[in-house]
C-alpha cells in the first residue's frame, strides 16, 4: 500500500512484493496511472498493476503541451516524452542532462521551472518560436519563403532553391549564381522565379523559361528570355513583373507581355502593387506611389506625403490599403480620407517594412529587419501589436518575409526558418524601481533639493523579468524631452543648469510593452546672485541708481543750460561792451563832425567802416565761434575807426603767423576786441608822443596760439584797472572763457603786464 503525494490517495499495488524494498516516492499521473520510486527503480503502474520499470528515478513529472516532463535523479536531468509508453520504455525525445532534479512548475506563460538538488533553480523558456531543422545548409540565410505545390519553397543565399515537404528534409530543385525571389501561383500551382532568365516552376518540378517581346514595334515579334527581380499577381490572370528599370505585364504566363514600361516609361522601378479595376492599378515604387490606368504610369490624385517613399509592398484588408513604407512604417488609406500611420512611436519594432502578409485570421505581419510585427484588432475593437525577436525564439532578427501554410507560420530570416508556435496572452508590464541616486559621486537618501554645484545627477534604476535575459530595454527622459532608450541600468545627467527637473524611466517588456513610469522629482538650486531676493535687492539698487543718476543728471542739464544761458549773456554783454552807446555816439559825433567840415570822403569812408563793423559784430553774435580772419577783419574795422575818430592819435599793426591757417582755425567770437578797445581808450589817451597798438598771432605749436595785445602807452595800476568802468568788457570776456574752459576741449588763459612803458596781454590758446 502506498501514499501518492500529488493527492495523498492510497492505492494498493497487486502482484508485486515491497519486501526488501524501500519506497522514496510515489507519483500519481492521472485516473489510471502512477509512478512508484522503489529501491532505485522507478515503477509504472496502471490500475493499481505494474507496467513496467522505468530505468531512472523520476522525482516529478507534469504534463506539458500534450507531452510529458520528467525530472529526474541521477544527474539524468529533464527528459520529455511524447506519450506514457514512451515514458515507460525511457524513449525520450528531448534530455536536457547534468544535475539531479526534483520538483517541476510550469508557470502561466509555458516556462517551466525545476528545482535541483545541487544546482540551484533552473529556468526553462518557452519561446513563441521554434526554428525548423536545416541540415546541410551551410548558410541559412533564408532570403524569401513561399507557399507553393506540394509545400513550402525557400531562396537560400540567393543561390540555391529548396523545396521543404512536412517540415523536413529540404531538397534542392535549383542553384544558380542570383535567385532574386519567388511568387507562388495558386490556380495553378506554379511559382515563378525571378533571376536572370526568369522560369516559371511547375507543379512537377519542371522549369519552363519565360519570354517576352522585347522590339520597338509590338507588332514584331522579338523573342528574348525575361530578367526580373520581383512578381506580383493582380488577381488570376493578371501577373506584372518587375526588373530593376521596368516592368512586364502579363494576362498568361504561356503568352507573351501585353505590356512592356520600356515602350513609354523609361527607368522605372516596380516593387509592388494592387488591383484597383480591370484596368486600373496601384504601383510602389522606389520614388513612391503611382497609378497604372489603361496602360499609362499617372500621378495619384490625393496622393498624402508619407507615400511619396519608397514602397516595398501593398495589401488589403476590406476597404484599407495597406502600404509598407521605408521610412514611415506601415500606413493604412482608403484613398480619400487621411491616412493613419504605425511607427516605431506606436510601437512596431522598425519604421523600415520590408514586406507584409496577411494570413486568414486578417493578422498583419509586417517583417523589418529589426524583427516581426503582428497587428490585429481584438474582440473589443482595439489595435493590438505583438512583436517577435530573438528574445522570443527568431533565429534573427533580420525578417525577410513571412508566409501561411496550413494555419501554420513561417518565417523566414537571416538565420533559418522560424515556425510561429503557440500563442500566450500578451506579458504583463513589468514594475520598474529607481534604485539609487548619487550627486557629484555620493550616494544620497531622498534628498530633493541640492545647491547649484551639486549638479551631476547618476541615477540607478532595475526591473526584474527572468524571460528577458538580463536584456531589459529601458527608456528614461528628463522632464518632457526625447525619450533616451538603453540596456543600462543608470542615466548620468552632468552640469544639469539650476532649476526643477522631473526624471522619468520605464522598462520594455517581452512582448514591447512599456511599463508605468517610476518618477523622481528634484531640485538643483540657483546660486545666490540668481535667487529671486538678489533679484529684488537688484532691482531696487537699480531704480535707486537709476533715480539718482536721474536726479544727478538733471541737475547737471539744469546746471549746464544756466550756463549756457550765462555765456549767451556774456556774449551779448560782451557785444554790447565793445558796441555800447557811448562808441556809437563818438562814432556819430565823426561823422557829423566830417559832415559839417565837408570831408566827404573822409565821411564816407568812416560811415562804410563802421557798417561794416557793426554787421561783423551782428554776425559774431549769431555764432559762438568765428574763424581767425573774421576775428583780425573785426579788429581792422574797429581800429580803423578808432584811428580816424582820434585823427593821428596812434597807430596800429595787425600781424599773423604765416603758419596758420586763417580760415580753419575758430575761436570764442569777440574775443581779443575787449583788450584791443582798453588799449585804445586807456593806452592811448593824453598821450603826447605818437601812440601805438600792436596785434599779433603767433602759432606756438601745432595745437597752441599765442595772441599778444600790446600798446605803447603810459600804463596803468592794476587796482584802479580792476575798479574802472572801462574794464567792463575784458572782465565779460574773462568770465566767458572760464565758463568755455569748463565745457568745451578748447583752452584759454589771458596774461596780462603791466608796465610804465605800456600794457601787454598775453591771450593762450589750446585748440
Amino acid at each position: 500500500i502506498f501514499t501518492l503525494h500529488h493527492n495523498k490517495e492510497t492505492i494498493t499495488v497487486s502482484n508485486y512484493s515491497t519486501k526488501n524494498h524501500s519506497l522514496l516516492k510515489g507519483l500519481k499521473i492521472n485516473n489510471e496511472n502512477s509512478i512508484i520510486n522503489l529501491g532505485g527503480v522507478g515503477m509504472l503502474l496502471k490500475d493499481d498493476k505494474l507496467v513496467n520499470q522505468h530505468p531512472s528515478l523520476i522525482a516529478d513529472l507534469i504534463s506539458y503541451k500534450g507531452t510529458y516532463v520528467a525530472s529526474e535523479m541521477l544527474n539524468n536531468g529533464i527528459k520529455f516524452y511524447h506519450n506514457l509508453s514512451d515514458l515507460a520504455t525511457d524513449k525520450y525525445y528531448q534530455n536536457i542532462p547534468g544535475f539531479s532534479g526534483s520538483d517541476l512548475l510550469e508557470d502561466n506563460r509555458g516556462n517551466l521551472w525545476v528545482t535541483t538538488l545541487s544546482n540551484g533553480l533552473i529556468y526553462l523558456k518557452n519561446n513563441n518560436i521554434f526554428n525548423i531543422n536545416l541540415d546541410g545548409i551551410q548558410s541559412p540565410i533564408i532570403n524569401q519563403i513561399e507557399a507553393g505545390p506540394r509545400g513550402l519553397y525557400f531562396i537560400e543565399n540567393n543561390s540555391r532553391l529548396f523545396f521543404l515537404e512536412n517540415g523536413n528534409n529540404p531538397k534542392e530543385l535549383l542553384s544558380e549564381p542570383e535567385i532574386r525571389s519567388i511568387s507562388h501561383f495558386k490556380n495553378t500551382d506554379e511559382l515563378i522565379i525571378n533571376k536572370w532568365h526568369t522560369s516559371i516552376l511547375t507543379a512537377s518540378h519542371n522549369l519552363i523559361p519565360l519570354y517576352h517581346n522585347y522590339g520597338a514595334n509590338i507588332n514584331k515579334v522579338h523573342i528574348a528570355p525575361v530578367s526580373s527581380s520581383k512578381a506580383f499577381w493582380m488577381d488570376d490572370n493578371d501577373v506584372i513583373i518587375s526588373s530593376s528599370s521596368s516592368f512586364l505585364q502579363y494576362h498568361t504566363l504561356d503568352s507573351l507581355q501585353i505590356y512592356h514600361s520600356d515602350l513609354i516609361e523609361k527607368d522605372l522601378r516596380v516593387i509592388s502593387g494592387i488591383k484597383l479595376g480591370t484596368s486600373d492599378y496601384l504601383l510602389g515604387t522606389n520614388l513612391g506611389l503611382v497609378s497604372f490606368t489603361n496602360q499609362q504610369i499617372l500621378p495619384v490624385d490625393n496622393c498624402p506625403e508619407v507615400l511619396d517613399i519608397r514602397i516595398n509592398d501593398i495589401d488589403k484588408i476590406e476597404k484599407e490599403y495597406i502600404f509598407a513604407t521605408q521610412g514611415y512604417g506601415i500606413v493604412f488609406w482608403d484613398l480619400y480620407n487621411e491616412p493613419k500611420v504605425l511607427g516605431k512611436q506606436q510601437g512596431i519594432v522598425s519604421n523600415n517594412i520590408e514586406d507584409l502578409y496577411i494570413d486568414s485570421k486578417n493578422n498583419i505581419f509586417a517583417s523589418t529587419n529589426s524583427g516581426l510585427s503582428k497587428i490585429w484588432i481584438d474582440t473589443k475593437g482595439v489595435l493590438q501589436i505583438k512583436n517577435y525577436t530573438t528574445f522570443h525564439g527568431l533565429p534573427s532578427n533580420e525578417v525577410n518575409n513571412v508566409i501561411e501554410l496550413n494555419d501554420t507560420i513561417y518565417i523566414a530570416t537571416g538565420k533559418g526558418i522560424g515556425v510561429l508556435a503557440g500563442e500566450h496572452n500578451l506579458a504583463p508590464s513589468q514594475d520598474i524601481k529607481i534604485d539609487q541616486r548619487h550627486v557629484n559621486g555620493n550616494l544620497i537618501d531622498r534628498d530633493r533639493k541640492f545647491s547649484f554645484r551639486e549638479n551631476n545627477i547618476e541615477i540607478s534604476f532595475k526591473a526584474l523579468d527572468y524571460t528577458m535575459l538580463s536584456k531589459i530595454p529601458y527608456r528614461y527622459r528628463l522632464d518632457d524631452n526625447t525619450w533616451t532608450q538603453t540596456f543600462s541600468t543608470s542615466a548620468n545627467f552632468l552640469a544639469l543648469q539650476p532649476g526643477r527637473y522631473s526624471f522619468e524611466v520605464q522598462s520594455q517588456n517581452i512582448d514591447g510593452l512599456w511599463s508605468d513610469s517610476s518618477r523622481w522629482d528634484f531640485q538643483i538650486a540657483f546660486p545666490w546672485w540668481r535667487t529671486s531676493q538678489f533679484h529684488i535687492l537688484s532691482c531696487l539698487f537699480i531704480l535707486g541708481s537709476g533715480f539718482a543718476i536721474y536726479k544727478y543728471r538733471t541737475k547737471q542739464l539744469k546746471k549746464q543750460l544756466r550756463i549756457e544761458a550765462e555765456i549767451r549773456d556774456l556774449e551779448r554783454s560782451a557785444l554790447q561792451a565793445q558796441m555800447n552807446p557811448h562808441f556809437i555816439f563818438n562814432c556819430l559825433n565823426s561823422i557829423q563832425g566830417f559832415i559839417i567840415k565837408n570831408e566827404k570822403e573822409a565821411a564816407m569812408e568812416y560811415l562804410a567802416k563802421f557798417a561794416k563793423l557793426i554787421r561783423e559784430n551782428l554776425n559774431a553774435s549769431v555764432d559762438s565761434k568765428i574763424s581767425l580772419s573774421q576775428e583780425i577783419s573785426m579788429l581792422d574795422n574797429y581800429l580803423a575807426l578808432e584811428k580816424l575818430r582820434f585823427i593821428g592819435g596812434f597807430e596800429y599793426k595787425i600781424s599773423c603767423d604765416s603758419k596758420m591757417d586763417q580760415q580753419t582755425i575758430k575761436m570764442p567770437s569777440m574775443l581779443v576786441q575787449p583788450f584791443v578797445e582798453n588799449a585804445v581808450l586807456h593806452g592811448m589817451k593824453d598821450l603826447d608822443y605818437l601812440g601805438l597798438i600792436k596785434v599779433d598771432f603767433t602759432q606756438l605749436s601745432e595745437n597752441e596760439i599765442l595772441i599778444t595785445v600790446s600798446d605803447n602807452g603810459k600804463g596803468r595800476d592794476l587796482s584802479i584797472l580792476k575798479k574802472s568802468h572801462k574794464s567792463l568788457g575784458m572782465s565779460i570776456t574773462q568770465k566767458r572763457l572760464a565758463h568755455i574752459n569748463g565745457q568745451s576741449s578748447q583752452s584759454y588763459s589771458i596774461e596780462p603786464i603791466y608796465s610804465a612803458s605800456g600794457t601787454k596781454v598775453d591771450i593762450t590758446v589750446v585748440i
